[in-house]
């Protein structure tokens, strides 16, 4: 493919039919206009090195802790429900363990084999509540201590653990007497 004297085409992978020509002044589009590399070819800015697309633990930590969040932020406007995307099982785990213990209503899973979305619905109980990113394992003598140092009080407030035996509070996993990897933490 050869293009006008002057202009390269770009030298990194593109997907079928997509390309954008440069110059040494800056970017441009087919009508000539400058524009930023992500706008030529239509992609969304945000890149991610190899490591971290790679990462399936920690994309997954991730996904939780923006669902988090959006429910935390929709409380905090005084919203009736919540809108999470995209679903994942972890995330409906630890919305079930939210509901029992009672700091949300209910929650709906709506078309889970695609991007899908849950819907929750808020009582407006939940103070904060975040997912760990990075790996935490415990013991389950060492549960009681981790619950102090993370939790602001012990009146209220539970830990989420994965353990063999599914995703539990902390209080589940002391009765079961199992440890796990750490999820995440809500009160």
């Amino acid at each position: 493919m050869s293009g006008p004297v002057g202009l390269y085409i770009a030298h990194f992978p593109l997907r079928p039919n997509q390309f954008f020509i440069s110059n040494v002044s800056g970017l441009t589009d087919e009508n000539g206009r400058k524009r930023s590399c992500a706008r030529v070819l239509g992609v969304e800015r945000r890149f991610y090195s190899r490591r971290r697309r790679n990462s399936k633990v920690k994309m997954g930590r991730r996904i939780l802790n923006d669902a988090l969040r959006t429910i935390v932020n929709a409380e905090k406007r005084g919203f009736a429900s919540a809108e999470l995307k995209p679903v994942s099982d972890v995330i409906a785990n630890f919305l079930q363990i939210m509901k029992y213990r009672g700091y949300i209503k209910d929650f709906q899973v709506h078309d889970p084999h695609r991007v899908g979305k849950i819907s929750v619905e808020l009582l407006g109980r939940i103070n904060d509540c975040r997912a760990l990113t990075y790996r935490q394992d415990i013991k389950a003598a060492t549960l009681e201590d981790y619950k102090t140092r993370t939790l602001p009080t012990r009146q209220w407030g539970y830990v989420v653990i994965t353990t063999p035996n599914g995703v539990l509070d902390h209080e589940e996993a002391q009765r079961q007497n199992v440890g796990g990897q750490v999820l995440g933490y809500f009160y």
